[in-house]
């Protein structure tokens, strides 16, 4: 027990061990080293392939004959059997970060990996989300607005009275949404943006802070 007759030569017996990687309980039956060491032990009363992996190598098919066959590092298996990296909106690589690994996403325009697990890749559309509106950590506010809305990865709010949209800031700044009372500014009366209200187009229409004309 425990040896073949693999060369087929009576004249030296049974040469070959079977407990050998090489003729593991049979002549031929290789246990490939493949992403680690692959050992032959004896299980019962048989040799079997007993692979161990390395760090970024996983027996993921259960074949131990083959070995650690699948590579960790892959974005088809990063960092464990069958934990894909997928990205409908760019391209993704599997990265190391201490003992792990994780995927690692690069976007096409306007889009954005914005879940706390990356797995999926760049699925958010930056341009128009607005809870994501140029930038995975920027909502458009809500302060002095009716709607909502993210135009080309700009907030351009719907404005509550007596309130106006005055200020676009840029992302990734913080979005300060309908920032602008025109009740509060007394040459703003008519709640629009870009001066004091003009009346009849007079100078002597031009009002102070007190409502005094401010020419004559």
């Amino acid at each position: 027990m425990g040896y073949a007759d693999c060369n087929n030569n009576m004249a030296d017996g049974c040469e070959t061990p079977l407990n050998t990687p090489a003729n593991c309980g049979g002549c031929g039956h290789v246990c490939q080293q493949v992403g680690g060491s692959n050992a032959c032990v004896l299980q019962g009363t048989t040799y079997v392939c007993q692979p161990s992996c390395d760090a970024t190598h996983a027996d993921c098919n259960m074949n131990h004959d083959d070995g650690c066959e699948v590579d960790l590092s892959g974005p088809g298996n990063c960092g464990a059997c069958g934990h894909a990296c997928m990205n409908p909106n760019g391209t993704t690589t599997c990265t190391t970060q201490g003992s792990g690994w994780f995927c690692n996403p690069t976007c096409t325009q306007p889009y954005g990996a914005c879940a706390a697990d990356k797995t999926s890749g760049c699925t958010t559309n930056l341009g128009n989300d607005v809870d994501h509106c140029g930038d995975c950590n920027r909502p458009c506010s809500t302060s002095g607005t009716t709607a909502r809305n993210c135009v080309g990865g700009v907030c351009k709010p719907t404005c509550a009275a007596p309130f106006s949209d005055c200020s676009d800031p840029a992302a990734p700044g913080a979005d300060n949404g309908c920032e602008t009372n025109g009740t509060a500014d007394p040459g703003e009366s008519d709640n629009a943006c870009g001066g004091q209200s003009l009346g009849s187009g007079h100078p002597s229409d031009f009002h102070g802070p007190g409502g005094a004309p401010t020419g004559g």
